[in-house]
């Protein structure tokens, strides 16, 4: 496993996240892992497991998530994406460090998820909001 997001300074709490949850969830390869074996009967074992970054450092997750090519597992890709990217495009502490991170990372990903927000929730995603972030 050699592809790590690694530690980003800008993000505030990340020092009061455990060394080791952000180095396995900035792993790339450990999430495509998790997102293919989605595909099989372990869905709701993963889903489960997944919640701890979710709320521990979903900084870390949003940006391994960016960096995978996977060709199963796009509903579990597809729901992590949607509560991520609605965190990160509101008001989190971290969110200007975090999209322009991933803004570097996949600027593509970052596109398509403003406009799916903005397609299902206009409460979520307004136009001052896009371009604030752009």
């Amino acid at each position: 496993m050699g592809r790590r997001i690694g530690l980003l300074p800008e993000i505030s709490g990340s020092t009061e996240v455990l060394a080791t949850l952000i180095d396995v969830w900035s792993s790339p390869e450990v999430v495509e892992i998790l997102i293919n074996l989605s595909e099989t009967s372990h869905f709701r074992k993963v889903r489960i497991l997944l919640d701890v970054p979710l709320q521990q450092c979903p900084e870390y997750l949003l940006l391994a998530l960016s960096q995978i090519k996977v060709e199963r597992g796009t509903l579990l890709i597809d729901e992590l994406l949607t509560i991520l990217m609605t965190t990160f495009l509101g008001n989190h502490p971290n969110s200007i460090p975090v999209l322009r991170k991933l803004w570097e990372m996949n600027q593509e990903l970052m596109i398509r998820s403003i406009c799916e927000l903005c397609r299902h929730d206009k409460k979520i995603m307004n136009l001052s909001r896009v371009l604030d972030i752009t």
